[in-house]
């Protein structure tokens, strides 16, 4: 029995009650206490933010940055937490598109697509990649590769919820068939850049 994953369950369920403020607040308070409890990690977050900012990794702001990114992240679970309840239409309706003349996403998806191989939309873990998953699976067919959980029903659990959001799911562990296969049916397929994908890459040319 998985105490991981009923914890998940358990989690998931309390967020459904709990309006997005408090969720918020309390996601970040625990990305925080994760952040202090957890040295090895912590130093690996201000060695990483260190080297993007060009500043020593003991100074302020370095680790002004890297709890931060703690708490972000704690926002972004709670929010993940809850994600199979997010209506998607409700946000897309009441979102600010910033790209010029407000349909530029879609302007470009459609122009990826007209060479007819598909296309691969590089990303990474900044935001909740999920809600943007979502919104672009309500226009066209698309593909996430995304990392697999030990557990298989805490991995399903997670899965089933993007799923359900018209993400369908690409093992990073066996990608490059399933990526390949995805992007000859002319649909998209998304990659975080910042996980380990380089031998996934390799893979993808040698099936070429």
């Amino acid at each position: 029995m998985s105490s991981i994953y009923y914890l998940t369950r358990g989690i998931s369920i309390i967020a459904s009650w709990t309006p997005q403020g408090p969720r918020h607040a309390l996601g970040s308070a625990i990305g925080a206490a994760s952040y202090l409890g957890w040295p090895s990690k912590r130093w690996v977050t201000q060695l990483n933010m260190a080297q993007v900012t060009g500043r020593p990794v003991d100074d302020r702001y370095v680790r002004h940055l890297a709890l931060a990114s703690w708490r972000n992240y704690g926002r972004y679970a709670a929010d993940f937490m809850n994600f199979s309840r997010l209506d998607i239409d409700f946000i897309e309706q009441h979102m600010r598109d910033l790209s010029q003349g407000g349909k530029g996403w879609q302007s470009l998806m459609m122009l990826a697509l007209q060479a007819g191989r598909g296309a691969i939309v590089a990303s990474a873990h900044f935001g909740n990649w999920d809600m943007a998953g979502a919104m672009l699976a309500r226009h066209q067919p698309f593909s996430a590769v995304a990392e697999t959980f030990s557990d298989e029903r805490l991995n399903q659990f997670v899965q089933d919820q993007r799923r359900e959001k018209g993400i369908d799911i690409i093992p990073m562990e066996s990608s490059a068939r399933r990526i390949l296969r995805v992007l000859q049916q002319n649909q998209l397929v998304a990659i975080v850049v910042d996980r380990p994908v380089i031998a996934l890459s390799r893979q993808t040319r040698e099936q070429k």
